[in-house]
């Protein structure tokens, strides 16, 4: 079971930098998609690995995106899978266990939380506001937000939403908002131009 606020020595978030091929989904500008992931465990700082990762991508041309893991994961219920799987699939896991690992961590079976994320691709604050006021007349205990390049994500403790979004929800907000079960939480996005 996780804990609440922080992590302890037995949970971990996964971050992840994405480089985008074009911002223009049309438009192809010649780079590979390419992406890094940094596990962040108890005795680090949010702020540790985003440096970490923003040394890690410097000097890449390209359109970053940095995320986090809604939910924490557990490292114990990883490693089990680890386990299993360096014992059944050992051929195949064997020259990839540190990408094997992180992959292990992404998997939902890892994660010990249940949070939700709401995706809400509209920069209209009034709207967003409006959502907000619902979700918390309606009982829900809101975690963190954030400001997306298309809008903002929510993340909330999980509950009834088929209730919420059928009785409260306008559909001016059901056209914009989507809820993920686990998903990945935008922190930051650079542009990096060729030296």
């Amino acid at each position: 079971m996780c804990t609440t606020n922080k992590l302890n020595k037995d949970e971990v978030y996964v971050y992840i930098a994405i480089r985008r091929v074009s911002p223009n989904k049309n438009e192809n500008i010649g780079l590979s998609k390419k992406s890094y992931r940094l596990i962040r465990y108890y005795n680090q700082t949010e702020d540790e690995i985003l440096n970490e990762l923003n040394n890690i991508i410097h000097g890449q041309p390209g359109l970053w995106r940095i995320y986090r893991t809604v939910n924490k994961r557990s490292l114990k219920t990883a490693y089990q899978t680890m386990q299993i799987d360096m014992i059944e699939k050992y051929d195949s896991v064997i020259n990839k266990v540190n990408s094997h690992w992180k992959s292990i961590l992404m998997q939902s079976d890892s994660k010990c939380e249940r949070n939700f994320l709401f995706d809400f691709d509209s920069s209209d604050n009034s709207l967003f506001d409006e959502f907000q006021k619902l979700l918390t007349e309606f009982g829900v205990k809101l975690i963190h937000k954030s400001t997306t390049p298309n809008g903002y994500h929510l993340i909330t403790e999980p509950f009834y939403y088929h209730e919420f979004k059928y009785k409260y929800m306008t559909d001016d907000i059901k056209n914009v908002v989507e809820r993920k079960y686990d998903a990945l939480l935008f922190i930051s996005a650079s542009s990096i131009e060729e030296e």
